[in-house]
């Protein structure tokens, strides 16, 4: 069990270690560099999957399955191509020739981490809330939000925030930082807030969202999804 642990951080380690001495420096030096440290974050983690499932069960310590942490982790990369801070013009033309945006990259990778982590198993909440951010950032992207109608990202956004509230009251979801679920609302509520063009549709949605925020806060005992200064505020 101590060599599988082992591997498991190893892995983990490989999959972030770019990211995060990125966000220590203050972000990668543009868009083309965070895309190369997630496509190789991303062969890390195939070649990981593979092993594991190439190898035989009485060797599965030496080559473990993905975890939680590891789709997590995978999910962070991609999202961070989609920063506001590498947005230029440049960044944008780059963005465009891409054959998958990496806010979808990140929704199926959460998509694969449901189908392939056991169903007697709960998904933390953190996950689905990484998604929903990378889906929110779209707004800062004229390459992928001119190539689709102007409040389809927010509202897609929505869209799984309300799929991952629903699972957790199926219990299918927990949220181990009760504060996940607020920052959930409130990436897509500042969202809404952001799309001047939305105009009477977007502030629409922004009150409906906030009354599904009250009324999934009252659904959880008052545990989660507790709107805060910054939600209304963002309304």
């Amino acid at each position: 069990a101590e060599i599988q642990n082992r591997l498991e951080k190893a892995y983990f380690c490989s999959l972030t270690s770019e990211l995060i001495l990125a966000k220590e420096l203050g972000g990668f030096g543009d868009l083309s560099d965070a895309l190369m440290s997630a496509e190789t974050s991303e062969k890390i983690f195939k070649r990981m999957k593979r092993r594991s499932e190439d190898s035989s069960r009485n060797l599965q310590h030496l080559f473990p399955s993905p975890k939680q942490e590891h789709y997590d982790a995978l999910i962070q990369c991609w999202g961070e191509c989609l920063q506001n801070r590498y947005s230029t013009a440049a960044s944008n033309l780059v963005m465009k020739k891409l054959n998958v945006f990496p806010h979808d990259k990140a929704s199926d990778i959460l998509f694969q981490m449901e189908n392939y982590i056991s169903d007697t198993k709960q998904i933390d909440g953190a996950i689905s809330a990484n998604v929903v951010w990378a889906w929110s950032q779209s707004i800062y992207w004229p390459a992928i939000y001119k190539n689709e109608s102007y409040l389809y990202s927010p509202m897609a956004a929505e869209k799984m925030l309300k799929r991952t509230m629903d699972q957790y009251e199926l219990g299918r979801i927990y949220f181990q930082n009760n504060t996940s679920a607020t920052k959930m609302y409130n990436f897509v509520l500042r969202s809404y807030s952001k799309m001047h063009k939305g105009g009477k549709t977007a502030m629409e949605r922004s009150l409906a969202l906030l009354d599904d925020m009250k009324q999934r806060y009252d659904q959880s005992g008052r545990l989660i999804a507790r709107p805060d200064d910054f939600s209304f505020g963002l309304v």
